[in-house]
């Protein structure tokens, strides 16, 4: 951790071509002798280990690392913007270990890669000083919580409200709602909502920062 912190605090905001979707499909050996991949310091240090263990969690770092890099640089981040982040972050060197060390602990955990890069969308709304860092940790506490298939019924909440297959998929409704991100509509239940069991349900405050900065819709979907 003592040399990955550095590396990846380093790889943030190198100016690399943007990672391809396809690195995470790559085989290990096809990562290891990629000239591009060797330019980013933390993928490089964990392709050294690759190299001498080839351990499945170092492997799994890599795609969590790329994934989160590929949401952290969707979009364009203005010089003006790093700046303002390297001001308020990088010059409290205790703080900047121990934000990048969460988010390091958190991609080593992940399975899916898609979780690391919604992860990567939130650090750069963090970075654009668009949410603070606590809301940054709500968001990945929630995201770490979420069930793939979550996805696809928030970021289309609207249409799927409106499709006749609802009822029988309720149960993804209820656990986004468990999870903070929906709020029972007030006033809004109807007497069949009551007889049936139902409940209409809308975005809730911290549902639509997770649906604006994390939105789908507007990235490249990743396939594991």
């Amino acid at each position: 951790m003592n040399k990955l912190l550095p590396a990846f605090k380093d790889s943030l905001f190198m100016n690399f071509s943007e990672p391809s979707v396809d690195w995470l499909e790559d085989t290990l050996d096809s990562l290891i002798n990629n000239e591009a991949v060797e330019n980013i310091p933390i993928l490089k240090i964990l392709m050294g280990l690759c190299k001498t263990g080839a351990a499945i969690h170092e492997r799994n770092l890599i795609r969590q690392t790329i994934a989160f890099l590929l949401g952290l640089k969707n979009g364009s981040l203005t010089e003006e913007q790093i700046a303002a982040y390297r001001k308020k972050v990088f010059k409290n060197q205790k703080r900047t270990l121990q934000e990048l060390e969460r988010i390091l602990i958190v991609l080593n955990q992940q399975i899916d890669v898609q979780h690391s890069h919604i992860l990567g969308l939130f650090y750069r709304a963090y970075v654009d000083q668009k949410i603070d860092w606590n809301t940054f940790c709500e968001l990945d506490e929630i995201n770490r919580r979420m069930f793939t298939s979550d996805y696809d019924v928030l970021f289309n909440f609207a249409l799927f409200e409106e499709t006749e297959t609802q009822h029988t998929d309720r149960y993804r409704i209820d656990r986004l709602a468990s999870l903070g991100l929906l709020q029972p509509m007030e006033g809004k239940q109807t007497w069949g909502d009551v007889e049936n069991g139902t409940t209409k349900y809308e975005l809730s405050s911290i549902g639509e920062i997770f649906y604006q900065y994390g939105n789908c819709a507007r990235i490249e979907r990743l396939e594991k």
